[in-house]
């Protein structure tokens, strides 16, 4: 939400989509118009279908987590692109050092 949007036009925006969607499971659940109800206001609304898309898969092929191997992250829709560390999903429990997940270069 925050890619081309302010902090304070998203937080709004944001606490209402995760008030409506709490967990990966009841965003998967959710028809996609409902989502794009949810994201309207924003923009950007592939960003919506691939974040539902994502979540369908995650619920239907990994148990509602995201895989602990980073090499599987690219074939999720949301997440086609490299993300830098600090963006990058964790397995639970994982922790990446302050230093780590803000160089840039690694």
């Amino acid at each position: 939400m925050l890619q081309q949007t302010q902090v304070s036009t998203a937080t709004p925006y944001y606490l209402r989509f995760l008030e409506r969607f709490p967990d990966i499971a009841t965003l998967a659940a959710t028809a996609q118009p409902e989502v794009l109800e949810y994201w309207a206001g924003l923009g950007y609304y592939a960003r919506a279908r691939n974040l539902h898309r994502c979540a369908q898969i995650l619920v239907a092929e990994h148990g509602g987590s995201f895989p602990e191997s980073a090499e599987k992250l690219p074939s999720f829709p949301a997440l086609a692109a490299p993300l830098p560390p600090p963006l990058r999903p964790l397995p639970s429990g994982s922790v990446v050092p302050f230093s780590t997940a803000t160089s840039s270069g690694s």
